[in-house]
Parts: structure tokens; sequence; C-alpha cells
């Protein structure tokens, strides 16, 4: 498809794992770190906030653009009922 002037074409966004990121850039290696966080609420908290926009300048060079964090799911931190 080519381009036409006032268009502007994406291509598909793509889920990346950190693992695969951080062969790109390893500061990526950090998010890693198992239990590194209390909580998921916590990981957000993280995430949105100046040391996410930190990680994600860092793939400036990369040839990959960050546009958001996702996660499919976070590991428990804490046993709340015993079985």
């Amino acid at each position: 498809m080519k381009s036409r002037p006032g268009f502007c074409t994406l291509s598909s966004p793509t889920r990346a794992s950190i693992a695969t990121l951080a062969e790109l850039n390893p500061m990526a290696n950090v998010l890693m770190l198992p239990y590194l966080y209390d909580s998921s609420d916590q990981m957000w908290q993280v995430l949105e906030r100046e040391i996410g926009d930190e990680l994600m300048d860092s793939f400036d060079g990369t040839g990959v653009v960050p546009l958001s964090w996702c996660c499919r799911s976070t590991r428990p931190t804490a046993v709340t009922t015993w079985i």
C-alpha cells in the first residue's frame, strides 16, 4: 500500500514479551525480576509513571516504538488461601 498525502499508514500493533524486547534493550531485563512488585496495582503505578516513561524512552534507536504497556498476568506474590 502506498502512502498518500494526508494519510498515515501504520503496521498492526504487536505485543512482545519482555524477554524478546530485552534482546534489543537490556534495560528491559529489570521487568523480568521475579516478585518485583507486591501487587498488580503497584506494577501499574510504576509503569504508568516516570520509570515506565524512562523504560519506553530507552528503546530509542532500537527500531521499536513502545506505545503502551500490557500485562497478560502477574506472578502471584503471596498465598492468600491455604489449600
